[in-house]
């Protein structure tokens, strides 16, 4: 799916300069960016809503993530 919407850019428009690669590389840095903001609201959305519709799976909702904190620090 990414690789055909690569594809797709790169036929809409086509790199023919040192100046054009620049541009390109910056608008395809930003989709990646907006399009991961985008996956991170959708997901602490549908967390909130889990734990709101069962709210037993609150606490090892919270345990979880500060797990996955914790690993991401020690990194």
């Amino acid at each position: 799916m990414f690789i055909a919407e690569l594809e797709e850019v790169i036929q809409t428009y086509p790199i023919t300069s040192a100046e054009d690669k620049r541009l390109f590389n910056i608008q395809f840095e930003q989709s990646i960016r907006t399009k991961s903001q985008i996956a991170q609201i959708l997901l602490q959305g549908g967390i909130e809503l889990i734990k709101i519709l069962c709210p037993i799976l609150g606490i090892p909702i919270e345990m979880g993530k500060k797990w996955l904190e914790t690993a991401e620090k020690i990194k």
